[in-house]
């Protein structure tokens, strides 16, 4: 990458973080409902409108050309051999030329656009992997971060562990299926593309050994918080199966930094005042920016087209959500030991409230980087759609379950 690349990819990451963490903590200051995780990615949707192609690219269109659609130089080429051949069309006409030589004319000038057009192409592809490449940075920041300012972790049990590992895998099959079943059937995906998506949606919560919300008693035991990471791992796994081997990468370096942060947790455990620092960066700085970057890709108009799409987002989101708690609730009484059975419902919301939403941003954001022919602008939609669900209804849904307990 060139230094103009590199200051052109950094003021795109300060323009995410510095409009989606400021709109996150507004939104929380207002009471948005759902806490802290809801404002965050509330904040940085928003963001994502705001610096989308309807806002920013209508005021300053210059300007958000160059910084996110990129190919300036290509795309001034293109338009500058347009006018060259609109004027050689209209010399050609005023001089009364037979129709023959003005179609031969325009074939030889589609033929002359053919490599400009190549070449904005690739342009374009490389301004996307740039960006993705630093979100994907911003997704290993945050998950560092977060396994870094986590707390002891638990000891495994070998028998309780066999049984978390079924509540993961059933939570996975009850809320990914459904979704993949959705775009296979309305919208003709391809079975790869639908599982990835899927397996996004039905991700647990690589969040839920850090407090990023204060969880009541069920979602500080090991069972709960083991439950959210090996539903993570198995989402993960799915979609690492989707990915190609060449584009692997973008999901093994994420991996890699909850590595490096468990191992540098396990080696020292940071004080409790830089725990909370951690968590501010992960939760009001990465988080945000994660979202608002999703966001800017949505097409509206792609959106609202059609009925299918916008029923199909609504549907996924529903049943998705619904996959997560069925399955936690159905896995803890099959797997579960008898203890974790008669709480088995307060388990399921309390896994819900560990930070599954703002796992799905941080694997829709690899997903983006490592399966763009998947992550179309529905499957962002849904994912977007299905976070914030998750995030806003979380401590409703507890509540509701201590009503009745």
């Amino acid at each position: 990458m060139s230094a103009d690349a590199w200051i052109t990819l950094l003021l795109r990451l300060v323009l995410f973080i510095g409009c989606a963490g400021p709109l996150a903590l507004l939104l929380r200051r207002c009471g948005f409902p759902g806490g802290r995780p809801a404002g965050a990615v509330a904040g940085g949707i928003l963001a994502g409108i705001l610096l989308g192609p309807s806002v920013a690219g209508g005021v300053a269109p210059e300007a958000y050309d160059a910084l996110f659609i990129g190919a300036r130089q290509e795309r001034k080429d293109l338009q500058e051999l347009d006018l060259d051949h609109s004027r050689a069309r209209a010399a050609q006409a005023a001089t009364g030329v037979s129709p023959e030589a003005l179609s031969d004319l325009v074939e030889r000038q589609a033929d002359q656009r053919g490599p400009l057009i190549r070449a904005l192409d690739r342009a374009r592809q490389r301004t996307r992997v740039q960006t993705a490449m630093g979100m994907v940075a911003l997704v290993s920041l945050a998950l560092c971060l977060a396994a870094w300012a986590s707390p002891a972790a638990p000891s495994l049990v070998p028998r309780s562990t066999v049984a978390e590992i079924g509540v993961a895998v059933a939570i996975v099959l009850f809320a990914a299926v459904p979704t993949a079943l959705l775009l296979v059937w309305i919208l003709d995906r391809s079975i790869a593309g639908a599982i990835a998506v899927g397996a996004v949606v039905a991700a647990g919560s690589l969040f839920a050994a850090t407090p990023l919300r204060w969880m009541g008693s069920a979602g500080r035991e090991a069972l709960t918080r083991r439950v959210g990471l090996f539903a993570a791992v198995a989402a993960a796994a799915v979609l690492a199966w989707s990915i190609p081997s060449a584009r692997i990468a973008y999901l093994l370096v994420p991996a890699a930094a909850v590595g490096v942060g468990a191992a540098l947790n396990l080696a020292r455990r940071p004080p409790r005042r830089l725990r909370r620092a951690a968590r501010a960066v992960c939760l009001w700085i990465c988080l945000p920016a994660m979202a608002a970057y999703l966001t800017r890709e949505v097409d509206p108009s792609a959106l609202i087209a059609s009925w299918r799409p916008v029923t199909l987002v609504v549907v996924a989101t529903l049943t998705a959500g619904a996959g997560h708690f069925i399955g936690c609730y159905l896995g803890l009484q099959t797997f579960a030991p008898d203890a974790a059975r008669q709480r088995a419902a307060l388990h399921s919301v309390e896994f819900i409230a560990s930070g599954v939403g703002l796992t799905q941003l941080c694997l829709g954001v690899v997903l983006f980087a490592a399966l763009p022919e998947a992550a179309d602008t529905i499957a962002l939609a849904i994912i977007l759609a299905n976070a914030l669900a998750i995030e806003v209804q979380a401590p409703l849904n507890r509540r509701a379950i201590l009503g009745l307990m």
